[in-house]
């Protein structure tokens, strides 16, 4: 029975460091949606005037949602994919002028405004194509060509970019090649000067956004205390993307969490009531509409969301600066949750375990036992929404 035990703790952790290892290559590969920012006055009256349950959290859901939707309708065109037939095919070589590419990164067509970089993988059996915007407004591929690996062919073309500054870019570099064929793919707009005015201003925004991740280093704010595992059945643990609520009124005064890398997370808890709740960010998760949900859950057991302290702990040094200010954002946005601590970026990975008695954060020592099913179901689950987990006050 034991060694089934350690063995199954074992399995818990192999499969905790896989989901991290893919969370690491979804941070560098999907592009965050820029969301709008909010204002508080129009989240918080909604938060408050329904305790009633169910109809109080769908008049929030529907708000978050409707806040989060782009103004813009150019942002729609965001992440769109044009399969190619094969008479619309062509080759790489046409791309690169018959260059024999020796090495599986290199660098075919750069200018003062683009790079086009070519990429070939060991694990998908394509190739790539990146063009993207040089630095400082780089941000992520404005256009990927996709390349099979047997005819060499290109036989898709995704966007990330809104078709506007795409065609600006493409427009301000003539002499890259493929330019005419991306443009009619694409089926790109001609440009205009209140086009480029609007892309002059998304630059303005990013290069203010790039600066405002620049001031998110390491941070340590205390040495934590470490706690053994407490015993079964008295713990709420958390896995990735899930999100635990429970108080030191319950059986179960402590919530859990390990393996957090790449991945953040946050805490908030009313002192008075002795509320708590843990989630666990990854680089895709929902971060508003989690929040929104805790707190909502939060507030109908007591909860006050002005005494609400938060904390935010995890998170690796160069690729979790942009879900650590989401976070910022969001806890700002909705309500303006104060931070009492912090322990971010490094790389480090993190287990730790929440006391409702106090609020407390300690290193968690020992590895709890999770179902192995439930375990298969989260490496497979690849929506954005933070799971609450059914036990604490979440019954």
């Amino acid at each position: 029975m034991r060694g089934n035990i350690l063995y199954l703790g074992f399995l818990a952790v192999v499969v905790l460091a896989m989901l991290e290892a893919r969370s690491l290559a979804q941070e560098t590969s999907i592009l965050k949606k820029k969301k709008e920012k909010e204002n508080p006055r129009d989240i918080e009256p909604i938060l408050s005037s329904d305790n009633n349950g169910r109809q109080g959290l769908d008049t929030l859901f529907a708000l978050l949602q409707q806040l989060q939707q782009p103004k813009d309708s150019d942002r729609e065109w965001q992440q769109k994919s044009v399969s190619l037939k094969p008479e619309e095919q062509i080759s790489v070589a046409d791309l690169i002028n018959g260059l024999v590419l020796s090495n599986n990164r290199a660098i075919i067509h750069e200018s003062n405004t683009l790079v086009m970089e070519y990429y070939k993988s060991s694990f998908s059996g394509k190739s790539y194509i990146y063009i993207y915007i040089r630095p400082p407004i780089m941000e992520t591929s404005m256009v990927t060509l996709v390349v099979d690996a047997n005819t060499l062919k290109i036989i898709e073309v995704l966007a990330f970019k809104p078709r506007g500054i795409v065609a600006v870019k493409l427009d301000s570099d003539p002499d890259m090649p493929l330019r005419d064929w991306i443009w009619k793919v694409l089926d790109l707009p001609k440009v205009t000067p209140e086009m480029l005015t609007r892309v002059q201003l998304w630059e303005d925004a990013l290069q203010r956004h790039n600066a405002e991740l620049a001031e998110i280093v390491p941070q340590k704010d205390r040495i934590r205390l470490p706690m053994f595992l407490p015993p079964n059945g008295s713990y709420v643990t958390v896995l990735q993307r899930e999100a635990g609520i429970t108080s030191a009124e319950t059986n179960q005064p402590y919530l859990l969490t390990f393996g957090a890398g790449p991945c953040v997370i946050v805490t908030l808890y009313d002192p008075n009531t002795k509320i708590g709740t843990l989630i666990h960010f990854d680089a895709i998760s929902d971060i508003r509409g989690a929040l929104g949900k805790v707190i909502y859950h939060m507030k109908i057991n007591g909860a006050n969301i002005e005494r609400l302290e938060a904390r935010i702990i995890g998170g690796n040094t160069g690729s979790s600066e942009e879900l650590i200010y989401q976070i910022y954002k969001a806890l700002e946005s909705i309500g303006g949750i104060q931070i009492v601590e912090k322990d971010i970026l490094g790389f480090e990975s993190r287990s730790i375990i929440m006391d409702t008695n106090t609020g407390e954060i300690y290193d968690l020592v020992g590895t709890p036992f999770v179902d192995p099913l439930r375990l298969q179901l989260m490496a497979i689950n690849l929506s954005p929404e933070v799971v609450l987990v059914r036990e604490g006050l979440i019954k």
